[in-house]
């Protein structure tokens, strides 16, 4: 990663989600690599987030140059899942930075998206890098949201909300957000998930 990872300027960067960090906990990569500085990329549109997750969980599609596998199916126990563990990881994380001391560079995926070279040219900052011109002819990736995320919303919220109790978040792992299709489910599993989220929910 040192040497083949890097770019000239002799920084090499790591895209990493809790369960990556779970699965090389035996490297101590951490500890090994020099200098680590840490940038936390962030969303506030969570529901968007876990609505684009539950989308390439079942398509197998997790940008616009990977083709889908299937055609995705709305499902409220999918999305339920998939925004439980981004919210866990997400608490994981600062957690980390919190008992390490760390104070990362905060990214606002929205920012992001509005002004990329402005968030680039922190990052470059950060790690202490004068120059970081985005390359755009070298990759130019496309925002995959449609009017399936905004109608998925839409009947996420109506049969999910629920102001009148605070919900309990229950640990939800990445694989807990693995797509099993619905023909080998029983029918009435999906019926059921939703009442134990709901009796959950009220039981706090």
């Amino acid at each position: 990663m040192f040497t083949d990872g890097c770019t000239p300027n002799g920084v090499c960067a790591v895209k990493m989600f809790p369960e990556h960090f779970d699965h090389r906990l035996d490297s101590r990569w951490a500890e090994r690599i020099p200098e680590v500085r840490y940038v936390h990329l962030v969303r506030r549109d969570l529901l968007g987030q876990a609505i684009s997750f539950s989308l390439a969980r079942q398509t197998n599609s997790y940008g616009d140059w990977m083709p889908r596998q299937r055609e995705p199916v709305y499902d409220t126990s999918h999305i339920r899942r998939c925004l439980e563990n981004i919210v866990e990881g997400e608490a994981r994380w600062r957690l980390f930075f919190a008992l390490n001391g760390i104070d990362p560079l905060e990214v606002v995926y929205e920012n992001l998206g509005e002004n990329p070279q402005q968030e680039v040219d922190r990052i470059a900052n950060h790690v202490g890098v004068e120059s970081a011109a985005i390359d755009w002819s070298a990759f130019h990736p496309k925002v995959q949201r449609d009017l399936v995320n905004e109608e998925w919303r839409r009947r996420f919220i109506e049969e999910s909300a629920n102001v009148h109790c605070l919900p309990a978040l229950t640990r939800s792992g990445y694989y807990d957000t693995h797509w099993i299709e619905m023909t080998e489910l029983d029918p009435n599993d999906a019926a059921n998930d939703r009442a134990d989220l709901a009796e959950a929910d009220r039981q706090h």
